[in-house]
């Protein structure tokens, strides 16, 4: 019995171990491969861009993830939106979309369209940035690009 109550000690010593080689809580990350913006696009009849981006997500399982597009002017300042159809939570104009990764190490392309109109630059040519940032199914950020660069003349 003694025998045995060491032979049990010493597996719960040796699966503590192995335990802890493998951490419970492995947060989900990603890379953004490439990204790049496509001009004129015409989608159901309105004219804008389409963003891109690959994404490769690492240890994210087969849960929604989250694609948001932040626009800016070409200072940095942002760029407000005025109709609340393409915003961000602090009043910025911005496109998103969900998407599932096809598994734990996947590479997922991203696609966005988002009207010239809705960058409310009417009348006007104007320079203008994007960022892309990738969230996990907890909304926390896992992966971030460089600015895209791209104009916009609006008439």
């Amino acid at each position: 019995m003694k025998k045995l109550g060491r032979i049990i000690f010493i597996l719960s010593l040796f699966l503590s171990f192995v335990a802890s080689l493998y951490p419970q809580n492995i947060k989900p990350y990603a890379t953004i491969m490439d990204a790049w913006i496509v001009d004129d696009v015409v989608l159901d009849g309105k004219k804008g861009i389409e963003i891109h981006v690959t994404v490769d997500t690492y240890n994210h399982g087969t849960f929604e993830a989250y694609a948001s597009f932040l626009f800016f002017l070409e200072d940095g300042s942002t760029l407000k939106d005025f109709n609340g159809e393409y915003v961000a939570g602090n009043g910025q104009v911005a496109a998103s979309a969900a998407f599932t990764p096809s598994s734990s190490e996947a590479s997922d392309e991203i696609v966005v369209f988002i009207p010239y109109e809705e960058m409310h630059v009417k009348g006007a040519k104007a320079n203008l940035k994007c960022l892309s940032i990738i969230y996990d199914y907890k909304w926390r950020r896992i992966a971030i690009s460089d600015y895209l660069y791209f104009s916009v003349n609006d008439e």
